[in-house]
This record gives C-alpha cells, sequence and structure tokens, in this order.
C-alpha cells in the first residue's frame, strides 16, 4: 500500500509538501496504474513548482526504499499552495478511488 503524507504547517495548517512511501501493489511493479497516477501528480507538481514559482524547496528520493519527498522550506507562495492543494485533491480522487492500495496521512511539519 502506498502512503502519501501530506505535509502541513504545525502552526498555520497550510500545505508545504507531501512525502509517498512504498507500492500500491495494485500491479506488478512497471504495470501499477495507480503507482503511475500518483507519480505523474508528485513530478507534474514539483516541475510546475521549480519552473513556476520562486519557492525554495527540498527534493529527495529513494528508489531502494520506494520514496520520495517533496517540502517547501518557508510559507509557500500563492501559486505554490495552489499548486500543492491541486496535488492534495488529485491524491485524494485516486485514495479514494483505490481504497486497497493508497492511504493519506497529515502529518505537522
Amino acid at each position: 500500500m502506498t502512503s502519501i503524507h501530506i505535509l502541513c504547517d504545525k502552526e498555520t495548517n497550510i500545505v508545504k509538501g507531501f512525502e509517498i512511501f512504498d507500492h500500491a501493489d495494485y500491479a506488478d511493479k512497471g504495470y501499477d496504474i495507480v503507482c503511475a497516477a500518483i507519480s505523474a501528480i508528485s513530478i507534474t507538481i514539483q516541475n510546475a513548482i521549480e519552473k513556476q514559482c520562486d519557492d525554495a524547496f527540498c527534493q529527495e528520493a529513494d528508489p531502494k526504499k520506494t520514496s520520495m519527498k517533496f517540502l517547501i522550506k518557508e510559507t509557500p507562495s500563492h501559486d505554490a499552495a495552489v499548486l500543492l492543494q491541486a496535488a492534495v485533491e488529485g491524491f485524494r480522487g485516486i485514495a479514494e478511488e483505490y481504497k486497497e492500495n493508497v492511504r493519506i496521512l497529515i502529518q505537522e511539519v
């Protein structure tokens, strides 16, 4: 099961990023549409924030652990916040459709 941690500021509750762990196990690796959908959302949002916003961020990925993390270092700009909220909505839609494969947790940072 894939776990998606939505990283929220502990004081303001503003979404600052996300961390994704493990394989969804919907299908074999390389053929898993659930993992592909999650990856597409996360990569698109990261690329959009990098190219369209001035926000400083940290980005980590560990293919061996099947994990990745994306976090805005300070309070997100308006545009970055909108993009992050779009990611959250996308992740929630996948989690609702594939309850056995994806769970979402809120984590304070």
